[in-house]
C-alpha cells in the first residue's frame, strides 16, 4: 500500500510538472485551445512537430502521423487500405483520445457536430472519431503555423449546413480553459469522463478509417452499366 501511495505521488509530480510546461510554452498553449487537447497531447504534438515550416499543408501533418488511408493501386485497380499507421503511435493514440474527449465535453463544437455527422452517415463512431482525431492534427498545424489561438467557426464548414448559429460554438473560455491546464483523455481528463474500456481499446489500436477495398471496373465492362 506505502508503494501504491508514493508512486501515485510521483504521478501526480509529473502530471504536475507536464501541466507547468503546457501552460508556459507559447505554442503548447496554443494548441491547448482546441477542444479535447490537453497538456500531454500538447507536449507530444508540439515536440513531434519541431519545425511546422517542413509541412507544406495540414494534409502532409496528418499522413506523418499515419492518420490517412494508405492506396495501392495499379493500371484500372484502386486498392485503398487502412490506416498507414505512420510516425509517432504515441502522437496518433492521443489525437484519438483528443477526439473521444471533444466528443464528450464539447457538443456544440463545429468540428464535433461534423463528426456526428459523419457518425450517423456512416453508422460507424469509431471511423467519424478517427477522421475527427486527423482533422484536430491539421487544425493543430495550422494554429502554428499562423500563430493563431482556435476559432471554433474556420474549423469545420458547419456555417454551410444550414445550422442555428447558436449552436456555433462562440470561443468564449477556451483561454481560461487552456490556461487552467485541464486535463485531456490520456492523463485523467478534468474535461469530461475518460473513454471506456472498449473505447481505449480501439483507439489504440488506431482503427482503420472507412476505406474497405474498392475495385473499379475493367474498361472493357464499364460501358455495360451505364444507362
Amino acid at each position: 500500500m506505502v508503494a501504491i501511495e508514493a508512486l501515485t505521488e510521483q504521478v501526480a509530480a509529473c502530471d504536475q510538472e507536464l501541466r507547468l510546461i503546457a501552460t508556459t510554452n507559447e505554442d503548447c498553449f496554443r494548441v491547448m485551445t482546441v477542444p479535447g487537447v490537453g497538456p500531454a497531447t500538447a507536449v507530444r504534438f508540439v515536440g513531434a512537430i519541431d519545425d511546422v515550416s517542413r509541412f507544406k499543408t495540414a494534409h502532409e501533418v496528418e499522413s506523418y502521423f499515419g492518420l490517412t488511408p494508405g492506396e495501392q493501386s495499379s493500371s484500372d485497380t484502386k486498392h485503398r487500405t487502412g490506416l498507414t499507421k505512420a510516425g509517432s503511435a504515441a502522437v496518433r493514440w492521443l489525437l484519438v483520445q483528443a477526439a473521444w474527449t471533444a466528443l464528450r465535453t464539447r457538443p456544440n463544437d463545429p468540428m464535433v457536430l461534423w463528426a456526428r455527422r459523419m457518425s450517423e452517415r456512416k453508422q460507424n463512431k469509431f471511423i467519424a472519431v478517427v477522421a475527427l482525431a486527423r482533422k484536430i492534427a491539421g487544425v493543430l498545424y495550422a494554429l502554428l503555423r499562423d500563430k493563431t489561438n482556435y476559432q471554433p467557426q474556420k474549423a469545420s464548414t458547419a456555417r454551410a449546413d444550414g445550422l442555428d448559429a447558436t449552436l456555433i460554438a462562440s470561443g468564449t473560455g477556451l483561454t481560461a480553459l487552456a490556461r487552467s491546464g485541464a486535463q485531456d483523455g490520456a492523463v485523467r481528463s478534468t474535461l469530461g469522463a475518460p473513454p471506456s474500456a472498449s473505447e481505449r481499446t480501439t483507439a489504440s489500436q488506431d482503427l482503420p478509417s472507412n476505406s474497405s477495398k474498392k475495385r473499379t471496373a475493367p474498361a472493357s465492362t464499364r460501358g455495360r452499366t451505364a444507362g
